[in-house]
């Protein structure tokens, strides 16, 4: 297969990816994703194949970072393997003490005729097993969109750039129109029912500042490319790629999110003064006139909703979300030192929050608002390291990139002001928790980078491919049914064998056991009522603050 071949299904495949994970919500059908992680990951295992008759080094990967995701990939499998309850010791005497709790639980369960008797529950390091098979199978599809989009030849990164600038043109008008002309209740893209929330879905997202973040995340791209064509003297070019950067930065400016607000201004400061480095002084200027303008439209929009959010930053330490983001913030860190090594587990703070938290809001959080933060929970010590050693991968191979020159100077400054806006998004937001924006964000970062052509490369990148291509079937087959174990309405409505079950997969949920107690109370005999007790008080323990389950 030619490199030009390789491009095309290449960006094929990303294209593709880009526009199921848009307009089938994967927030609203996690198979969207399953499909997605395995399409991609297939299509790497496919041009990793080395050519008949073609060197050794035709078929190379992206060397340190291709290393660093095999271990990550490694490591959070490894928190899903299934163990009974007696031999759990090997995972910590905390972990063994809940996982014994909740296997008494079962059994009592089976002797109280709840659930089949002799059930014997597998319990696994992670404290939330469908919330780290969600996080397997995006990890997936992140490793995958990394290395197509690093196998992208430099006229095809132009136009996968282009592609994902249009998409997101496209999500920033129907957000306009969902704003200000035909709102969308409680439905994603006015068709998809999700459950009720204030403020209300927007586009394909439940969350505007996820909505907010990802156009903020793609507006320097676009930007770039109205620079680069307007130096390259074309004209209709020019005027045509300022359409979609001006319809984004529209966008998040009348979303109302804070955090959209922050990300974008830090997106376009640092290729304000990026575009100044590489003799694009006139661009850099305006870009900081644009800058301007930006926060000048959100000061003086004649909208009070924007004049609130506009209001609460003024006030911001005594703004509610304020208080829920840092109060969130100081617990998580109650949590790590309950757990400092491996962590809870990829997506287990859901899992193990209510245990620690200081405040008694009865809300249901399943994320800190901050990757950072959640890193150190989910992972432990051991996930913090092996995430800097990506970093450290990742800028090591895009330095070594760079003098390949497969983008335009310009186009390597606008995506470093993606990584900008991406990590301030990440201090503020657990938007790299979102589908579709992750696979994006990952696939722009993808386009600074090409393959390493080491001679014991071929091998690993074969078996690296084969690896997350198997992770990403074994997540979608293994949670196939069972993703929403962790949901809260999920569980008021699963029957007490469903809910038994899901105790094995998450033996520290609150809200597991509070409707494994109710099942059991509602039977209205003396086993059930006495079992129904044990199952509301341990409910307590782990949501000692939660008014509404002392009532």
């Amino acid at each position: 297969m030619t490199d030009r071949a390789k491009s095309v299904l290449s960006a094929s495949a990303l294209s593709l990816a880009a526009i199921a994970l848009t307009l089938v919500p994967t927030g609203y059908s996690f198979m969207t994703l399953s499909v997605c992680a395995v399409c991609l990951a297939t299509v790497k295992l496919l041009l990793c194949l080395p050519a008949r008759g073609a060197s050794p080094e035709s078929s190379a990967g992206l060397g340190p970072v291709e290393r660093v995701a095999v271990i990550a990939l490694v490591f959070v499998f490894l928190s899903l393997l299934p163990l009974p309850a007696p031999l759990t010791r090997i995972t910590g005497s905390g972990r063994h003490a809940q996982n014994t709790l909740a296997a008494n639980a079962v059994s009592e369960a089976g002797n109280t005729g709840l659930v089949p008797a002799g059930t014997q529950p597998l319990f696994s390091a992670t404290r939330n097993k469908a919330g780290t098979l969600r996080v397997l199978t995006l990890l997936a599809a992140c490793f995958s969109a990394l290395s197509l989009a690093s196998r992208l030849t430099p006229p095809h990164r132009r136009r996968m750039l282009t592609v994902l600038v249009w998409t997101g043109a496209a999500l920033a008008a129907a957000g306009i129109v969902s704003l200000y002309w035909r709102h969308q209740g409680d439905t994603l893209w006015w068709k998809l029912p999700v459950s009720h929330a204030l403020p209300p879905p927007i586009a394909c997202f439940r969350n505007r500042n996820h909505f907010a973040a990802l156009l903020a995340a793609l507006l320097p791209p676009a930007i770039a490319l109205t620079v680069e064509n307007t130096y390259g003297k074309r004209p209709f070019s020019a005027v045509l790629s300022a359409v979609p950067a001006f319809v984004m930065a529209a966008a998040v400016a009348v979303s109302g999110s804070r955090g959209g607000w922050v990300a974008c201004l830090a997106g376009m400061v640092f290729l304000a003064f990026g575009l100044l480095t590489v003799r694009r002084a006139i661009a850099g200027i305006a870009m900081i006139f644009l800058a301007c303008a930006f926060v000048g439209t959100i000061l003086s929009a004649p909208s009070n909703y924007l004049h609130d959010r506009v209001a609460d930053l003024r006030r911001m330490e005594k703004s509610d979300s304020y208080i829920t983001r840092t109060s969130a913030w100081r617990d998580s860190l109650r949590i790590w030192k309950a757990y400092p090594f491996l962590g809870v587990g990829a997506n287990g703070f859901r899992a193990t929050y209510p245990q620690f938290r200081t405040t008694s809001e009865s809300s249901f959080m399943t994320h800190p608002e901050n990757e950072y933060v959640q890193l150190l929970v989910d992972g432990g010590l051991a996930g913090v390291m092996i995430a800097l050693m990506l970093a450290a991968a990742f800028a090591y191979l895009a330095k070594r990139s760079l003098p390949s020159a497969a983008i335009q100077p310009t186009l390597v400054v606008a995506l470093c002001a993606t990584m900008a806006s991406v990590l301030t998004t990440a201090a503020i937001d657990f938007a790299m928790h979102i589908p579709l924006y992750a696979v994006v964000v990952v696939t722009l970062l993808g386009l600074l980078l090409s393959p390493v052509p080491e001679p014991a490369m071929p091998r690993f990148a074969f078996g690296a491919s084969a690896l997350i291509l198997a992770a990403a079937v074994a997540a979608g087959i293994w949670s196939a049914g069972r993703a929403r174990r962790d949901d809260p309405v999920w569980m008021s409505k699963a029957g007490p064998d469903e809910l038994a079950s899901a105790l094995a997969w998450s033996p520290t949920s609150s809200y597991t056991w509070y409707y494994l107690g109710r099942k059991a109370w509602g039977r209205l005999d003396a086993d059930g009522t006495a079992f129904g007790e044990k199952c509301l008080s341990r409910a307590v323990a782990y949501d000692p603050n939660n008014y509404r389950i002392w009532r």
